[in-house]
């Protein structure tokens, strides 16, 4: 799905102390326009208290309380149609699809204050582009269905060993 021009793509729902006009106890809201326009919108979660997207090659970030996304320093691109694991205070990043194809790319990104750094994990077994994912407790999974042909396939990564696989 494309996101228009100008169109706040990140929205999230928050717990708030007075009741929404509809009797409901959560109410949308929307968050400061990202940066930028064109390019392949990316919304990830990410910890302490901040939000983290991607648009085209670049990162950017939303601090708790802030008016205005702000350029966060990456030495990796984003992968567009990339599945994004939040697991405070890292954020995975799986698969995906870029102007030479789809991509097994696996990657832990933290967020050190200056710049976000990316960790290698193993790639995935095959390329695909928008897998769903999920952590739970020290393993990811990944289900990927996307890819040059369907691939109907789940796969699970133990990160509790100093080496994932």
């Amino acid at each position: 799905m494309r996101v228009s021009q100008g169109l706040v793509a990140v929205l999230f729902s928050t717990l708030t102390s007075q009741e929404a006009p509809s009797g409901d106890r959560f109410a949308w809201h929307p968050l400061p326009a990202l940066p930028g326009t064109g390019g392949d919108l990316l919304a990830l979660a990410a910890g302490n208290g901040a939000l983290l997207a991607a648009r085209g090659d670049l990162f950017f970030m939303l601090e708790s309380g802030a008016a205005s996304w702000r350029q966060v320093s990456s030495r990796q691109r984003p992968s567009p149609l990339a599945a994004a694991v939040s697991a405070d205070p890292v954020l995975f990043l799986l698969g995906g699809r870029d102007e030479n194809g789809f991509l097994a790319r696996a990657a832990r990104l933290r967020w050190d204050g200056d710049a976000l750094l990316w960790e290698r994990l193993p790639d995935l077994p095959r390329p695909c582009a928008r897998p769903g994912s999920a952590l739970l407790g020290k393993t990811l999974y990944v289900i990927a269905d996307e890819a040059p042909e369907p691939l109907r396939t789940f796969w699970a990564l133990d990160l509790s060993s100093p080496q994932p696989r």
